[in-house]
């Protein structure tokens, strides 16, 4: 009877047999003897192959990070919205104006001044980490680099998950290039953003927490890096919560108190300061803007003044759009998470699952000792994760999921399934020609699609940028005519105030009212024209007609009106 730890089936979500548990089996002290395929049969010394075979992997890797870097130095902009705020709160922690921005974006949290604390909704540590970067290096791409390193991290991590669940010695090594140059992380690692910090974290903590079963002392690296996923994304507690479960429910080494004391000793120590932030700020160790998540039925109630945080709130129009948005929010996340990965690693992995599955025999056991055998399995934790963070993103916060949150999770998700299959396919004889194909297409296909997709992304965020940086003459010319700092309103505060230094206010979505009243809360010179939102493309006109604004001539063919309320005597031109 293999052991859970050696049993790459578990991936599938196969469960352990009741002669299994039973006998206590579930423990991965030992590892089979002989070769988990026929790659590992051959007659150098014992590490010899496993050297070699990290080693290549090693550096390609660093094959891919130095091309990635050297795309970045073609970045000007960071792009819109999650990546110009983590790179505009990196900047103002390099220069020693703390973790500040001059605008708002969001009314999720009630009485929020024009400059404030950053992170009422994102998380700190890609901003931190990144102005790290910026001390190394100069400028935009200095901070990228730090994403590139990420996902770097994220391709060791998943070769220290790998070796967690099999003695083959490439096995871990193709997991590791397979995934360094997925799209969905090419997407996000020449970017300032928070998705490859998750996944470096998170897999470094998933890995630690699978190999604490033979060590006892790693369960105290599993927290501290549970902590720093925490604080790159919010996937991280979930993350935390799974790896905690284990800790209780996994059977070796000592009692479950020891397990999660150490497990704990490593998350408080690290998480300490940024729960000490958030109570000094807000009086709760969250950001408090994630309450309103599951009533936010709408994408752009994000930007509402007012969440209706009522049963009534929660459920829209009635139980029908409940469900139904529910529904539609799991369809997209499974779309989401096929197209994370290239079309041909994509078919690849489905077939090489489905080959797999069909070998596996029947499981007799009763479903109570089925369902325990499953949690005490080290596959629980990447399996478990991934599961949680589908029904949480689905259930719980579809809107925002939707929005973004869903791909970003992908960064650390695509792991598992690579994983999986190639546990998996080291453990089942298959041959030759299959295991070689195979392998050679997980590895090639994403690295021809990596130029592409890093160039589009460079391009793209430079593109954002730019349409921005591009009202700088215009915005100088329009404050030396108000005599008084211009502040705007705009649907694109992020990348505005990143490229221009000029404070922003988001157009919030509601009435006319609504957008009148928060222009003056925050002393607005001039607003752009909404045209974005359908319940407020004809804001310009109805304010115009009701006399609070005059188009600002200052901007030339960009609609931009001028706020009557706040610059009435200040207009010398």
């Amino acid at each position: 009877m293999p052991s859970t730890l050696g049993d790459p089936a578990e991936a599938f979500g196969e469960l352990e047999s009741a002669a299994s548990i039973r006998a206590g089996r579930d423990r991965p002290g030992k590892r089979p003897g002989r070769p988990a395929s026929w790659l590992d049969g051959w007659t150098l010394t014992a590490r010899a192959p496993r050297l070699l075979a990290a080693t290549a992997a090693f550096f390609t890797v660093l094959a891919v990070s130095l091309y990635r870097a050297e795309v970045a130095r073609g970045a000007k902009y960071p792009g819109h919205a999650d990546p110009a705020f983590f790179y505009n709160v990196a900047q103002n922690l390099h220069a020693g104006r703390g973790a500040q921005i001059d605008y708002v974006w969001h009314f999720l949290v009630p009485g929020t001044p024009l400059r404030h604390y950053a992170f009422d909704y994102w998380l700190p540590l890609p901003s931190v980490l990144m102005s790290v970067g910026l001390g190394v290096g100069h400028g935009l791409p200095a901070a990228i680099d730090v994403s590139v390193v990420m996902a770097a991290v994220m391709s060791a991590s998943t070769y220290a998950l790998t070796r967690a669940f099999t003695t083959s010695f490439w096995a871990p090594a193709v997991a590791a290039v397979a995934i360094v140059a997925q799209p969905v992380i090419s997407m996000f690692a020449v970017q300032t953003e928070s998705a490859v910090y998750l996944g470096a974290f998170g897999l470094t903590a998933m890995a630690a927490a699978v190999h604490a079963r033979r060590r006892l002392a790693l369960w105290v690296v599993a927290g501290a890096a549970a902590a720093l996923a925490n604080m790159s994304r919010s996937e991280g507690l979930i993350l935390m919560g799974i790896i905690g479960v284990a800790a209780v429910v996994w059977t070796e080494r000592s009692r479950w108190q020891v397990r999660v004391g150490l497990l704990l000793l490593g998350y408080l120590p690290v998480a300490a300061p940024y729960f000490y932030e958030n109570l000094s700020h807000f009086g709760a160790v969250l950001p408090p803007a994630a309450t309103s998540f599951p009533f936010i039925t709408q994408n752009e109630e994000l930007f509402s003044r007012h969440v209706d945080r009522s049963l009534s709130g929660l459920l829209g129009t009635g139980i029908v759009q409940f469900v139904n948005l529910r529904f539609v929010a799991l369809v997209h996340e499974v779309r989401v998470a096929f197209s994370a990965f290239t079309r041909t690693d994509a078919v690849v992995l489905v077939i090489l699952a489905a080959l797999l599955i069909s070998r596996r025999s029947p499981r007799s056991a009763p479903m109570g000792q089925r369902v325990l055998g499953a949690l005490r399995s080290s596959w629980f934790v990447p399996v478990g994760f991934v599961v949680a963070l589908f029904l949480f993103d689905a259930l719980v916060a579809p809107v925002v999921a939707g929005a973004g949150a869903t791909v970003k999770g992908m960064v650390t998700v695509v792991a598992v399934p690579i994983v999986a299959v190639l546990v998996a396919l080291a453990g089942s004889g298959f041959r030759q020609s299959i295991t070689v194909v195979s392998c050679a297409l997980l590895v090639l296909s994403p690295i021809a699609a990596l130029p592409r997709i890093s160039k589009a992304v460079v391009r793209h965020n430079n593109g954002f940028g730019q349409a921005a940086s591009n009202l700088g003459p215009a915005l100088k010319r329009e404050q030396k005519c108000l005599d008084r700092p211009v502040v705007m309103m705009t649907r694109n505060p992020w990348e505005f105030t990143q490229a221009t230094g000029v404070p922003s206010v988001q157009i919030p979505a509601g009435s006319v009212a609504d957008v009148v009243a928060v222009a003056r809360e925050y002393s607005v010179t001039d607003i752009e024209d909404p045209q974005i939102r359908p319940q407020l493309s004809d804001l310009s006109a109805m304010l115009a007609a009701a006399g609070p604004l005059t188009l600002a001539e200052h901007f030339g063919s960009r609609r931009i009106y001028r706020i009557r309320a706040t610059t009435a005597g200040h207009a010398h031109c």
